[in-house]
């Protein structure tokens, strides 16, 4: 999205370079248009880490501490039948 679009904000960028940084195996931009927000793909052990890591760089680049919600990939619709 920064590269090809240019359509990601310094915020997020700082948030998706921090993330991959504190051991993320990768983390994008998402909901463009809207302000967006950043997905990142993390192993569990390295979730606290990665929280004080990002809490860490949005305050001491003049930012707003920022939201991060911890959820878990489901097994998707692969076995339903409708």
């Amino acid at each position: 999205m920064r590269e090809d679009f240019q359509i990601t904000t310094p915020q997020l960028d700082l948030i998706a370079d921090t993330a991959v940084q504190a051991g993320a195996s990768g983390a994008r931009m998402t909901g463009g248009g809207f302000g967006g927000c950043v997905i990142a793909l993390v192993d569990y052990p390295k979730v606290d880490a990665l929280r004080g890591a990002l809490r860490e760089e949005m305050i001491h680049a003049g930012y707003p501490d920022p939201s991060v919600v911890h959820t878990h990939a489901g097994g998707g619709a692969a076995g339903q039948q409708t």
